[in-house]
């Protein structure tokens, strides 16, 4: 548990730097605390994957992944297009946590 918080401590201050970082070149401004909480949430994942040591790792993930499909796909196209368009924010928000923890990882 000590080594999650030690990770933390290096992976958050990097994460929160580049989400503000992105949120400024995206055509639509975002919410800094949105940006932070989904920057937040992506970090924490990954390093759930990283030190929970059971065969069902990936189950939460997977379980998230396929909620967050499901919410968009019970819409019409029109609606799942414009849904899409307007909070692309978020999977950039994600690929970026994505990015900063195999950074940090080096």
């Amino acid at each position: 548990m000590i080594v999650i918080l030690y990770d933390l401590i290096y992976m958050l201050p990097v994460g929160i730097m580049a989400s503000l970082q992105l949120n400024g070149g995206l055509k639509q401004p975002v919410p800094d605390a949105a940006a932070c909480i989904v920057m937040i949430l992506a970090l924490g994942i990954c390093l759930f994957l990283k030190y929970f040591d059971n065969r069902m790792k990936y189950l939460v993930p997977g379980m998230l992944a396929a909620a967050c499909a499901g919410i968009v796909l019970i819409h019409k196209r029109e609606e799942r297009q414009a849904f899409i368009l307007e909070q692309s924010w978020i999977l950039w928000m994600v690929l970026l946590a994505i990015a900063c923890y195999l950074v940090c990882r080096l």
